[in-house]
């Protein structure tokens, strides 16, 4: 009977537990934040005693919220928001490390010239050799990217405008969303 009611009492708890920790992950998963990158760490601790032994149990779980495409930060030379693994509907990745640097691209660095237009940063990406170039839009989210060509004419966003997004080439297309970067992985 006694171990009945323990055993009950320690359900009890786990089972409250899980609903408090439910109910902080719904919390924190509908709350928006403005930082690059930051990571929030949920615990909590129960302690029980059963025949004067100590028991710990603790849960823990970690949330890794995804950086917000800092476009000023790129710009002057801040990569970290573009830290992480982005894919295009083709299959086509693009890993970018904290320098800027491209794993599929070794040799090309990030050039020298940009340019900020709506919120949206055109910058020129160059081979170390410096023999050869390509443009790269970095779109942040909720932003549309609707660019206007010298005959005047422009090509509507087809792209998922809710998340941040990456066009490479010598000419941007956008309207076609098979060409579109989006992340899928930030270490």
């Amino acid at each position: 009977m006694k171990k009945i009611m323990l055993l009950t009492g320690v359900l009890l708890s786990l089972s409250c537990l899980s609903a408090c920790q439910k109910e902080t992950n719904s919390t924190n998963s509908t709350s928006t934040s403005q930082e690059t990158s930051s990571t929030t760490t949920i615990s909590s601790e129960t302690n029980t005693s059963s025949n004067s032994q100590d028991e710990t149990t603790q849960t823990s779980s970690s949330l890794q919220a995804q950086p917000v495409l800092d476009i000023l930060g790129i710009q002057a030379g801040d990569y970290s928001s573009l830290v992480g693994t982005w894919r295009d509907n083709l299959g086509n990745t693009l890993t970018f490390d904290k320098y800027g640097a491209l794993a599929e691209y070794p040799t090309v660095k990030m050039g020298p010239n940009s340019n900020i237009r709506n919120n949206v940063l055109e910058l020129s990406v160059q081979n170390s050799e410096q023999t050869g170039s390509f443009r790269m839009v970095f779109i942040p989210q909720n932003i549309t990217y609707s660019p206007t060509y010298e005959d005047g004419t422009s090509s509507p966003d087809a792209s998922d405008t809710s998340k941040d997004r990456i066009l490479i080439g010598q000419n941007i297309i956008n309207s076609n969303p098979d060409y579109v970067y989006y992340r899928v992985d930030t270490p």
